[in-house]
């Protein structure tokens, strides 16, 4: 006899119920409303997607407040949560070049802020405002740390992806955002209106 089998039908509804939303809440399960879809982050990958999300939402400044947001987070999706652990998620950062670190300070893509950076987006930016290179950075950083196959395939698709990342930007921001990356090569619309990533 499994657990839920001493409940009636209604009430093995709602726990299924509380369970979803509960998914949802914690960012394991994602509700596309437009194609109808759902998509889950249950793997490492996926786990490892939302740890990234609640970095660059933190931007914490130096690395024993990186550390705490990181432990937090892997602790809130059950995940071991050792310095081991968080070492290996930083390193992760690193590698994509979401963050940068000196000694104790914390530097987030572009990276304006760090000696000798000349990285050609950063370059490619400087003529725009310092917050929208922030902001485009930031959406390329997502997209970047995402698994190829998991990265939105249509332009409806990525817009909706966009404004769930980047809560604080209106709609003609992200539509700006996306044309930027179709005019420096970062995406590339098929003929199929799918989309190919050049990151």
């Amino acid at each position: 006899m499994t657990a839920l089998e001493r409940f009636n039908s209604t009430e093995q509804d709602y726990i299924f119920e509380q369970v979803f939303d509960k998914f949802i809440k914690l960012g394991l399960i994602r509700h596309d409303q437009n194609e109808e879809k759902l998509s889950y982050k249950v793997d490492s990958q996926g786990v490892l997607d939302l740890v990234t999300d609640q970095v660059l939402r933190s931007k914490a400044k130096e690395i024993d407040g990186l550390n705490n947001v990181i432990k937090q987070k892997l602790a809130s999706y059950r995940q071991a949560n050792s310095q081991d652990q968080i070492d290996l998620v930083i390193n992760y950062l690193k590698k994509k070049e979401i963050i940068k670190q000196d000694n104790k300070a914390i530097y987030y893509s572009p990276f304006n802020n760090v000696k000798g950076n000349s990285s050609k987006v950063s370059q490619d930016d400087n003529k725009n405002s310092k917050d929208s290179a922030t902001t485009y950075q930031r959406a390329i950083a997502q997209l970047k740390s995402r698994p190829a196959g998991t990265r939105p395939s249509k332009k409806s698709s990525l817009i909706n992806y966009l404004k769930s990342h980047l809560r604080n930007e209106d709609s003609k921001t992200i539509d700006k955002l996306v044309k930027q990356m179709v005019s420096n090569k970062i995406i590339v619309i098929s003929n199929t209106n799918k989309l190919i990533y050049k990151i």
